[in-house]
């Protein structure tokens, strides 16, 4: 496949990985949720794509050297894998599923019918100081895509509480709940070439979930085309 701006984002995961290098060397930064995760009320709307349970499963077979380096991760398990195609309404404490979420759905499904599917690869991993990724890349029906709901949100009134312009089609496979016992060996496996599999994206889902895809409601399932 033709992957879009492979380039561009190659670069975006060297740089993500590099600039937390060092913090990553020190241990990382755990994530203090992931202590009482019942206490985190953390939720948010979201776009995503949800991976098929085949290569969910083949991917968390790959992965099982992290598990085996690193126990101590929030090791996400493979029906929560996913790439996240846009923030809706960013993940806040105590939010609630929104009144007006059928509004967001009804658009959505407008801009997915003027698209078509397109293709995600996964290669390689890549490490922020809290979490683990796997890269992702994309053809251009996926940034298509996020420019239509984009553009059909605004005008319709409608908030998109984007942290930053998504440009990444990553898959967050472990977080770091508490300091890490071998840095230097986990990051020897960001260098490692590992291929994670290619997949078709026939739909989407619009969740309502919190942080760690753990506690979800899907509310849509959106076909593209």
């Amino acid at each position: 496949m033709e992957w879009y701006k492979e380039s561009l984002l190659k670069r975006h995961y060297d740089g993500i990985l590099e600039t937390n290098r060092a913090q990553l060397l020190q241990g990382g930064v755990g994530d203090p949720h992931l202590i009482h995760p019942e206490w985190d009320t953390r939720m948010a709307l979201a776009l995503v794509i949800r991976l098929a349970p085949h290569l969910a499963d083949r991917m968390a077979g790959r992965l099982e050297p992290l598990r085996q380096l690193a126990p101590e991760l929030y090791h996400y398990p493979a029906s929560d894998f996913h790439v996240t195609v846009l923030d809706l309404l960013r993940g806040e404490p105590g939010r609630t599923l929104p009144p007006n979420w059928r509004e967001y759905a009804r658009y959505i499904r407008s801009c997915a019918r003027g698209g078509s599917s397109f293709g995600l690869g996964f290669s390689g991993l890549c490490a922020s100081d809290n979490a683990i990724l796997i890269k992702g890349f994309y053809q251009a029906g996926l940034e298509q895509l996020r420019q239509r709901v984009r553009e059909s949100l605004a005008a319709h009134g409608l908030p998109l509480e984007e942290r930053y312009k998504t440009i990444s089609a990553h898959i967050t496979v472990a977080r770091i709940s508490t300091r890490l016992h071998h840095p230097a060996e986990l990051l020897s496996l960001m260098g490692q070439n590992m291929d994670f599999g290619q997949m078709q994206v026939e739909q989407v889902e619009l969740v309502f979930h919190n942080w760690y895809d753990s506690r979800k409601r899907v509310l849509d399932t959106i076909p593209l085309g």
